[in-house]
């Protein structure tokens, strides 16, 4: 009985909506020209970094120069050491990458990198095989605002020696 039950209650719920309702919910609103080049959604900062014409490998780190955008507006500048990181994750197309920010001489020094507490090693994060592209970003946040420390989070779009890459997080 109570199978007939819910076959009628869910007939009743199928009959209140037509198929004019759910077209009219899936049509995006219509922008005139001006709105679409209005500066509604924010851009990402940007991390560009240039290792002087040299491939970016597993290990040793190699010299680069990273610098770090809000638009147009360049924000930091700093010399590194950069390097692939992780271990299965190096055969994703879109890599990570860890990095230490270096003086002159090439030794570590700490720095406060991007508004981050002042540290040495930094991570890229490539976020490949999330498909969101959040999950981590995401945990991060939440327990941080639960007072339980992790790590700090923020999405770059990143560029290496001219070639964009895509969005990517940087961790501390």
């Amino acid at each position: 009985m109570n199978k007939v039950y819910s076959l009628i209650l869910l007939l009743g719920f199928v009959n209140c909506s037509t198929w004019d309702d759910v077209e009219e919910y899936q049509q995006p609103p219509e922008l005139s020209a001006e709105e679409t080049t209005d500066t509604e959604f924010k851009q990402l900062p940007s991390i560009k970094i240039d290792t002087y014409s040299k491939q970016i490998i597993d290990d040793p780190k190699i010299k680069g120069f990273l610098e770090i955008y809000d638009g147009k507006e360049k924000i930091e500048e700093h010399n590194i050491g950069i390097e692939i990181r992780g271990s299965s994750s190096q055969f994703f197309d879109k890599k990570s990458y860890g990095f230490e920010t270096w003086d002159e001489a090439g030794d570590d020094i700490n720095v406060s990198l991007a508004g981050y507490p002042e540290e040495e090693d930094w991570i890229l994060y490539g976020p490949y095989s999330d498909k969101s592209l959040i999950r981590n970003v995401l945990i991060y946040n939440l327990s941080n605002q639960i007072g339980r420390y992790a790590t700090k989070t923020k999405f770059y779009n990143l560029e290496i020696n001219n070639i964009f890459l895509g969005a990517y997080v940087l961790m501390e």
